[in-house]
């Protein structure tokens, strides 16, 4: 429900209108030509802008039902000054092993945060204390890894203004090709 919303936000943000359109001059997937479950045919809309589809695309890909997290979201909550993993979240990553075992082409990203009265030097250390704890799970239960990159990004982008120390003691996972 989220990401149709995020979808529709997008074309919205576009100014296009959403109509199906056939172009002689573009090949499948275009408008009607496109195979049935593709984004043009599901959201029937215009492919004629590169940068609208890559932006659809990008949303789809993030689409709960088709990627892990299933009902949640791809944050690993860390309690405040700690970097050891959790019993709830060894069970979703557990959840984002499986899922990456089965599509071997995807990578993941992992970016630590922190939000602590401590110095910005200590909260992008903590934040990178968290991501590589996430990573060496992740490593140890068999993901490759080439397919985990690590970013540290301390206190400096808080979850949203005004959010506690534990909502901001986190992992946010990304997934890329």
């Amino acid at each position: 429900m989220i990401s149709r919303l995020f979808v529709i936000a997008i074309l919205i943000a576009a100014g296009t209108p959403a109509v199906a359109q056939t172009r002689p001059d573009c090949p499948p997937p275009c408008g009607a030509d496109a195979p049935s479950g593709t984004v043009d045919d599901r959201l029937n809309l215009d492919t004629g802008s590169a940068v609208r589809k890559q932006s659809l695309d990008r949303a789809m890909r993030t689409n709960v039902a088709a990627e892990p997290f299933a009902g949640g979201s791809g944050i690993i909550q860390f309690a405040v000054g700690t970097s050891n993993l959790g019993k709830d979240a060894r069970a979703k990553l557990d959840q984002l092993i499986v899922w990456l075992k089965a599509h071997p082409e995807r990578k993941a990203r992992l970016a630590g945060h922190a939000d602590d009265p401590g110095a910005d030097e200590y909260n992008l250390a903590l934040g990178d204390k968290r991501a590589n704890s996430v990573l060496s799970y992740m490593v140890a239960q068999g993901i490759k890894p080439s397919r985990l990159s690590t970013v540290t990004f301390g206190r400096s982008r808080p979850l949203f203004p005004g959010a506690s120390a534990n909502q901001n003691s986190r992992v946010e996972i990304g997934l890329g090709q």
